[in-house]
């Protein structure tokens, strides 16, 4: 399906009346569905303060010139604690989508030894 579109889709069934033989009866159903716009278009991500790797020091990441055309956008801020591998799963800081751009947040899980612990 395309982004920002309507389709309508109607389903018609006909069958034989149950008392009159030769006689067919016909209902039907109808829907519209209207898809999301696009994905949103990136902006940046700032980490505050930057490289600071204790987990007693708060961090604050914002995501600045983020846009779509459906709004308000909704930031579910996560990460890897090893970006070069497939099988790292993101790991989310919230449990729902927040509509501010800013989270903070005290610690993450350190990334692996070979990459210095770095995620």
């Amino acid at each position: 399906l395309r982004p920002s579109s309507t389709y309508a889709f109607r389903l018609t069934a006909t069958v034989p009346h149950p008392i009159d033989a030769g006689v067919f009866v016909s209902g039907f159903g109808a829907l519209e569905v209207i898809t999301a716009g696009p994905p949103p278009v990136p902006g940046e991500l700032f980490i505050f303060p930057e490289n600071e790797s204790a987990v007693d020091v708060e961090k604050v990441l914002t995501a600045r010139s983020w846009t779509a055309e459906d709004t308000p956008l909704m930031y579910m801020f996560s990460y890897r604690s090893d970006p070069d591998s497939n099988f790292s799963e993101p790991i989310d800081l919230r449990v729902n989508p927040v509509s501010a751009s800013e989270q903070r947040v005290w610690c993450m899980r350190v990334g692996p030894a070979d990459k210095d612990y770095r995620i």
